[in-house]
């Protein structure tokens, strides 16, 4: 099982951030499953919007979209009395949101590697002792990749302690 950030997910949907790197996350999540934090839903759903709202999708895509994600093998994180205590520490100590922190604090607590395309995140976690976990390079060579389409991560933080 993997951690699934929601920048990870709309390569999915939106053609010009597809990736082969978002392909195989896409494979592995169909095989393996993946772990999302309760906010995950509402972050994709406005990054959603925000894509029909500039253009880049349309509306009906959006929802055909979303009714595919509910049929993936995806699990929300029910912990919520650890993420309040782990998730803003992590934020204060390493300078992220809280919602970021809450996806470094899932990779860490479940031991699964966090799958993302937020360079941001991605530095925060290998600052912290994250590594490049299975089929994951940071980042990909440029040949590999158009200069236009972001990084994409696979970061195991299961030796990270919360503390660091």
């Amino acid at each position: 099982m993997l951690v699934l950030d929601c920048s990870a997910t709309m390569p999915w949907v939106l053609e010009d951030e597809e990736s082969t790197e978002s392909d195989a996350a896409l494979n592995r999540l169909q095989t393996e499953g993946a772990f999302v934090p309760r906010v995950w839903p509402l972050e994709v759903r406005n990054a959603l919007l925000v894509a029909v709202r500039r253009g880049r999708l349309a509306r009906q895509q959006s929802e055909r979209f979303v009714a595919g994600l509910e049929d993936l093998p995806i699990t929300a994180d029910d912990a919520v009395r650890g993420v309040f205590r782990a998730a803003q520490p992590l934020a204060g100590l390493h300078g992220v949101s809280s919602y970021d922190a809450a996806y470094l604090e899932l990779a860490r607590r479940k031991t699964a590697p966090l799958a993302t395309i937020d360079a941001g995140l991605a530095r925060t976690a290998r600052a912290a002792g994250g590594r490049p976990g299975p089929r994951g390079q940071s980042p990909p060579s440029p040949p590999r990749m158009s200069p236009r389409k972001p990084p994409f991560f696979f970061l195991d933080l299961a030796s990270w302690p919360l503390d660091t």
